[in-house]
């Protein structure tokens, strides 16, 4: 209670790394708010209406299902506003759905990144162990694109579909009290 903003995670049940829907999440983390600026939670929370130092999602699929986030650190008299632009922005995502333009970049960012990702020996070393670790294979850099290119927006959409503000679990904390 003693920090100068509160942190906002607002979760939901994901899916396991196998789940052949993986692809169509990683494109619709990456167009809701993988990388925040640019994408729809930094421009709808923190650039437009300015209620966020931070806002981004988050989704790090395993071999089990984990959580598909949405964070934010904001300002404690923010909370319930930025909470609510959260539910707006994936209520208008589940509503009318990724753009082909959305889909396009995040395909040509995440295809694009993985070099980037294979420049040091630790990213090679990480890169292999979650290949191994997840059953990959060893081409899984090579066939990347080809991977994301299979995703259709209707993929995506369903994807953003399971992103139900009714059913998410949120908590605070911070200087914040319900």
């Amino acid at each position: 209670m003693n920090k100068s903003q509160a942190e906002i995670a607002y979760g939901f049940p994901s899916i396991a790394r196998s789940d052949r829907s993986y692809f169509a999440f990683m494109l619709m983390n990456n167009v809701l708010g993988q990388y925040a600026l640019g994408a729809r939670l930094g421009d709808s929370i923190r650039e437009q209406p300015g209620m966020a130092y931070s806002a981004w999602s988050s989704f790090d699929a395993s071999t089990i299902a984990r959580p598909f986030m949405v964070r934010a650190g904001v300002a404690a008299a923010n909370v319930e506003r930025a909470t609510a632009s959260i539910d707006d922005e994936l209520q208008s995502l589940r509503r009318m759905g990724v753009t082909g333009r959305e889909i396009a970049e995040s395909r040509q960012y995440n295809s694009g990144s993985m070099p980037r990702m294979l420049d040091t020996n630790a990213g090679i070393a990480g890169f292999l162990q979650n290949a191994e670790f997840c059953g990959l294979g060893l081409d899984y850099d090579q066939r990347l694109l080809t991977l994301l290119m299979m995703v259709t927006i209707d993929d995506v959409n369903a994807a953003a579909a399971a992103l139900d503000p009714a059913h998410a679990t949120v908590v605070v904390a911070g200087p914040y009290q319900w």
